[in-house]
């Protein structure tokens, strides 16, 4: 697949990540053995496919730089350690499909066909490649998702029959995220593959908050459950093991806020995340529950872009499930 034209930021002066990122790329490239040395399965590419030349530098040092922000060293690309490194590690040198990858609009694409009856998607009422809604009299009048299918974050809440005044709101907010190429400068590459598009999405929640479940899996195997409810912008976590017991580090005011409803036949709902979760080595698939039917969000291949700070117990989980990497 050709990689689209990019334009990544530079920095004027060069630093410790860059220095960091110059060492990791070099020590993969002068060991033969290493994956940089080893062509992705067809239909797929890894970071180091996608940024050619000083791109590739520049994309890897950003990204060293954030992470160093946010956990306070350097990710180890040669022996990564710990979940985070392993997501970054991935980043760069790990197998996506593409452009499927991250596309909010081919979920279905990455599902096994034999679950694509037991699985649903919530209702896609409109689609455009332009930021331009549809009339009023087009859509039902009702609670929706106005969505960008190639980043995260692209989405908000929104009802119909419009007024002008939101409208407009609106379809500036659209105009920009199609003018996003999300995930460029700091190794998320897959959203780059995207044709980019904007959506409505039936709210399955009738405008008001509802449950995700967040199911994480890791070489074939569950690594435990969150269940997030966001609520004015602020997401609210339950954090569960892979028996369904919450983790003794929860908060008790979280926990009143998400109020999780019991699972309903959690070994065929494990059964089925766990088919959903075979072409992947490490995701975390998002799922809501409605009216006694499973419907998938999405598939996350990299939670908040490896920044994340996990609590201790979930990382160590994680990180010895995490076998092999690619």
């Amino acid at each position: 697949m050709p990689r689209p034209a990019i334009a990544l930021h530079r920095h004027s002066r060069a630093g410790a990540h860059y220095a960091a990122a110059a060492d990791a790329i070099a020590r993969l490239s002068a060991d033969g053995a290493s994956p940089l040395h080893r062509a992705p399965p067809d239909g797929h590419m890894r970071g180091v496919d996608f940024y050619s030349g000083r791109d590739l530098l520049h994309a890897m040092a950003f990204a060293m730089l954030r992470f160093q922000q946010a956990h306070g060293s350097f990710p180890d690309l040669i022996m990564p350690v710990g979940t985070q490194q392993k997501l970054f590690w991935r980043k760069f040198l790990g197998h996506m499909k593409v452009p499927e990858s991250g596309d909010k609009l081919k979920h279905t694409l990455l599902m096994p066909p034999s679950l694509r009856r037991v699985v649903a998607v919530p209702d896609v009422v409109w689609r455009s490649a332009t930021a331009r809604l549809p009339d009023n009299a087009a859509i039902e009048p009702g609670w929706y998702f106005l969505k960008a299918n190639h980043g995260s974050r692209f989405n908000a809440q929104v009802r119909f029959p419009l007024s002008e005044a939101e409208r407009t709101r609106l379809e500036g907010l659209a105009a920009g995220w199609l003018e996003t190429g999300y995930g460029l400068r700091d190794g998320e590459w897959w959203y780059s593959t995207i044709p980019r598009r904007i959506f409505l999405e039936r709210s399955l929640s009738g405008g008001g908050p509802i449950v995700t479940w967040e199911f994480v899996m890791v070489n074939g195997a569950f690594a435990g459950v969150n269940a997030v409810k966001r609520v004015d912008g602020v997401a609210h976590i339950v954090w569960m093991r892979p028996d369904f017991t919450l983790h003794d580090f929860q908060d008790p005011a979280d926990l009143a806020v998400v109020d999780p409803p019991p699972l309903p036949d959690r070994d065929r709902l494990l059964e089925i995340v766990l088919a959903l979760a075979q072409p992947f080595n490490f995701v975390r698939i998002d799922l809501h529950l409605v009216d006694d039917r499973i419907y998938l969000s999405e598939f996350t291949l990299s939670p908040a872009n490896a920044l994340a700070i996990l609590p201790p117990v979930v990382d160590e989980l994680r990180d010895r499930l995490w076998r092999v990497l690619e």
